[in-house]
């Protein structure tokens, strides 16, 4: 069977996909699941470029940065490569250049969306990294090589580290400064495998006349 999708965005239509979905019952529902991939494209190639559109001009040395061009980049989305269209600005003083869009959209410096770059470390907390680069393939069509992902997570988990270690030194510095998000009403100790709460008592197995 022939599948049309057409995707408007603000009732205007930006895209028409075609494909034809046939075969045994799995390879239909492969095709459908990969339907879903150039539409996430289209929406995430939109919505990422208009959100470029709306941020603020950067500082660097103390000093607005001048406007420059509009560059493509290529990027990795859960829904695939990706490409969007952002500025470019270049400091007066140093020379250096910067793409606010950057920061927002991409992990760090890693040319991946931070959608799929949580995905990746979830699925890594759970796989060996000899497993990650098929698993990605085979559960959300993606394909990273094994490097690109093994520096991600170092670098996500580097940065979640330090930020774990500066709240741990200002809450010990300013313990007023600590509040509970969750009070628990029961706490249990784990003891050899077994939970006891706290605040029920048992008969001594050695001595059954105490608790």
């Amino acid at each position: 069977m022939k599948v049309e999708v057409i995707v408007r965005i603000d009732d205007r239509e930006v895209a028409t996909i075609d494909q034809s979905v046939s075969g045994e019952a799995i390879e239909v529902e492969h095709q459908s699941e990969a339907l879903k991939d150039p539409v996430g494209q289209v929406v995430l190639e939109v919505g990422f470029s208009r959100l470029a559109a709306t941020l603020r001009k950067p500082c660097c040395c103390g000093t607005p940065m001048e406007s420059k061009d509009r560059r493509c980049v290529n990027i990795m989305s859960q829904s695939g490569e990706i490409t969007f269209e952002r500025r470019r600005h270049r400091c007066r003083t140093c020379g250096q250049y910067q793409a606010p869009a950057d920061a927002v959209v991409r992990c760090g410096r890693h040319r991946v969306t931070g959608h799929l770059a949580k995905q990746i470390c979830q699925l890594q907390t759970l796989e060996h990294f000899t497993r990650l680069e098929q698993l990605m393939a085979d559960q959300h069509s993606v394909h990273i090589g094994h490097d690109a992902m093994l520096q991600l997570v170092h670098d996500v988990g580097g940065t979640v580290d330090n930020q774990r270690q500066v709240t741990a030194t200002r809450a010990a510095r300013h313990p007023s400064t600590i509040s509970a998000h969750v009070r628990p009403r029961k706490v249990c100790v784990n003891c050899n495998g077994i939970m006891y709460c706290t605040n029920e008592r048992e008969s001594c197995l050695a001595n059954p006349d105490e608790n």
